[in-house]
């Protein structure tokens, strides 16, 4: 990976921490491939400043100001049919898709 800008740094005390706050355990190379991943959205979200996003940008400060007639019209559509919802689930039960258990309760 390549060296990131001091400001994308991010320490490994960080992530200790991050995982005691969500109560799991990572051994020290799951902690530096997840600090590694971390420093990578850091600076990918960062990037999103310097981005030219042309005429969406035009306030003061270069920010997109979104305005209800720059958005997509908000139109009440009538619903597809269950049945043509439902008509490439691999499995069905009473108007719904069964999936399998993700979660033992």
């Amino acid at each position: 990976m390549p060296a990131m800008p001091e400001a994308f740094h991010i320490e490994p005390e960080l992530i200790e921490h991050l995982g005691r706050l969500a109560h799991i355990r990572l051994d020290s190379a799951r902690r530096e491939e997840l600090r590694g991943k971390l420093q990578q959205l850091v600076a990918a979200f960062s990037a999103l400043a310097e981005a030219d996003f042309g005429d969406a940008a035009d306030d003061a400060g270069g920010r997109a100001t979104l305005t209800p007639d720059r958005l997509r019209p908000d139109d009440a559509e009538t619903p597809p049919a269950v049945a043509d919802v439902l008509a490439n689930a691999p499995r069905t039960a009473a108007d719904c898709f069964v999936v399998p258990r993700v979660v033992d309760a």
